[in-house]
């Protein structure tokens, strides 16, 4: 691990937490909120890698929780961290030898992933502390943050590293 990476992984974990606290719609029924972090965690993901996209997505979604008064930021450190492992998984990983509808492939497979993660992990939280009318209240809006979080990853990912996909 190189001073770089963990600086990298530093403003990254910051930046979810900021993206997360500042796009905000909150969802009454659950106690939770709507965010476009999902954006940056899925995206670290693609960028970093596993390792680094569990410990990115985690204390930079749990992070935001503590700083919002969500009372499941625990819960969201696992969800969230899942979902920057999936994102980071070695299948979808960006490959500048394969050609460029081959790489956009990997890239929507790995976040439709690591955004079905979240949606799933929230859904049995949900499911486990209220009820299943809840539950599937509040899978509506995770799945429009999880499609909103994939589709903005991969718009992010080809305009900052400069590898045009399909």
């Amino acid at each position: 691990m190189r001073v770089k990476q963990i600086a990298q992984a530093g403003m990254f974990t910051a930046l979810v937490a900021i993206v997360t606290k500042i796009a905000q719609v909150p969802t009454p029924l659950t106690q939770g909120y709507v965010n476009l972090g999902d954006i940056i965690v899925i995206f670290a993901g693609f960028y970093m890698g596993r390792g680094f996209g569990f410990f990115i997505g985690g204390a930079g979604s749990a992070l935001a929780d503590i700083f919002t008064g969500y009372p499941f930021y625990y819960v969201t450190f696992l969800v969230k961290g899942l979902e920057g492992y999936a994102a980071g998984l070695t299948p979808f990983a960006y490959k500048p030898d394969l050609p460029k509808a081959a790489n956009g492939l990997r890239l929507l497979y790995g976040s439709i992933i690591a955004a079905s993660v979240m949606v799933c992990g929230y859904f049995l939280l949900h499911i486990t502390v209220f009820n299943s009318v809840k539950a599937f209240t509040a899978l509506g809006p995770n799945m429009i943050q999880g499609a909103a979080g994939a589709a903005g990853a991969l718009l992010v990912f080809n305009k900052t590293v400069n590898k045009k996909i399909y």
